[in-house]
């Protein structure tokens, strides 16, 4: 048991030398090693990890997500586009919004920022699994007796997830059964896969 924790502690410090040792102008990859190790000592400490999602757009501060907001409202609602817009009501809406989910999701503000961005776009893209009665504003977003929409949001990522991860499962089940051809031995040559790993 001891042997483990202290090969963990090697890995994790074998991850920071070699993170230091590369270029100033590297890329995120370089941090692979040390992510690793990282995730096999917390594992090993019985946490749960959860890799993080990769967005494709850029939010770097609560403004673009107010932005993003009403691109995609003006977008998919331009009937609304000339609608009385509070921007300092807004960014109290977005900071709280903001804040509320580093506290649900236990993240930091860029990658709260990005669940933001994440959430609206679920929100404009599965509208109507929502049953809004009045037309979508800015203000839906504030946690309070509101903060069910945020939950259906998180939900139907959530699920989104999941599916992807069941057609990767089945896809490599499907790869797994050719190459190992399944059908003619139940379980396959354990031997055989043994050494294939």
């Amino acid at each position: 048991m001891k042997k483990n924790f202290d090969k963990l502690i090697q890995n994790i410090q074998d991850g920071i030398t070699e993170t230091f040792q590369s270029s100033v102008f590297g890329s995120d990859s370089e941090y692979n090693s040390l992510i690793e190790a990282c995730k096999e000592f917390l594992i090993y400490k019985g946490y749960k990890i959860i890799e993080p999602i990769n967005y494709t757009y850029n939010i770097k501060k609560p403004d673009d997500v107010i932005y993003l907001f009403y691109a995609l409202s003006d977008s998919k609602h331009p009937e609304l586009m000339n609608n009385f817009r509070n921007m300092a009501k807004d960014r109290k809406i977005a900071s709280l919004f903001v804040k509320a989910r580093m506290e649900a999701s236990s993240i930091n503000k860029k990658e709260a920022l990005k669940e933001c961005a994440e959430i609206i776009i679920t929100i404009f893209e599965y509208e109507g699994e929502f049953n809004f009665n009045t037309p979508l504003v800015f203000g839906m977003l504030g946690q309070k007796k509101l903060g069910w929409i945020t939950d259906k949001a998180v939900q139907i990522i959530n699920k989104k997830k999941q599916n992807k991860n069941e057609e990767r499962r089945k896809k490599l089940i499907i790869a797994y059964e050719r190459i190992y051809d399944v059908e003619q031995e139940p379980f396959g040559d354990l031997y055989q896969i043994l050494q294939n790993l």
